[in-house]
């Protein structure tokens, strides 16, 4: 993933789910929408699938890349402004050797705000180095210290 959009991991229950921390900031409509300024749903999604795809890698121990397949049932409930701070919880419900499913919501001040239920596409499997590079991105991210050695 080149474009990040994920602050701050607040939670990781092992291979479940994750709770992370997106503020939303100008940056993304300095020159869109300049009369009522809004984030973009399609952003909105955007960070909150970052989250899934991240707990699907630490889930399946980082085995294989994967990409975004397909969102089921993805909406914005309201309208998401800069200063807005978008607490995800993302849950897998599926997790396999070709495809896996989460399910995301995002909340702001605990209200629902927006959702989307991702399937992730696995990818040919990691090599040895690769899995040691997506694992030291992963800590950087979560702030944990994943041992490579343990885990491949």
């Amino acid at each position: 993933m080149r474009f990040l959009l994920i602050d701050r991991f607040l939670k990781l229950t092992k291979e479940e789910s994750v709770v992370a921390l997106k503020s939303m900031s100008n940056d993304f409509i300095k020159e869109h929408f300049p009369r009522k300024p809004v984030i973009p749903a399609t952003m909105a999604i955007e960070a909150i699938g970052q989250i899934g795809s991240w707990l699907v890698l630490y889930a399946s121990k980082f085995r294989y890349g994967i990409v975004l397949a397909l969102l089921r049932d993805s909406g914005v409930k309201r309208d998401i402004v800069p200063g807005d701070r978008i607490e995800c919880h993302a849950e897998i419900i599926s997790l396999g050797e070709a495809v896996s499913e989460v399910d995301i919501k995002g909340y702001i001040n605990d209200e629902l705000a927006v959702w989307t239920d991702v399937v992730f596409s696995h990818l040919l499997p990691y090599n040895r180095a690769e899995q040691i590079r997506e694992i030291k991105r992963f800590n950087y991210l979560t702030g944990l210290n994943l041992d490579p050695g343990e885990i491949i």
